[in-house]
């Protein structure tokens, strides 16, 4: 019989893609703004 995953794995697995998603965010958003300054 398999055994539950515990609360924190579960988190841990959907706070993951959430996570990943935001740091690419975050250096999308850096890199248009060093290009914006680049640009002046």
């Amino acid at each position: 019989m398999l055994s539950m995953p515990d609360k924190s794995t579960i988190y841990r697995l959907h706070f993951a893609p959430l996570l990943f998603l935001y740091l690419v965010y975050e250096t999308f958003c850096r890199l248009k703004y060093i290009r914006y300054l680049c640009m002046h």
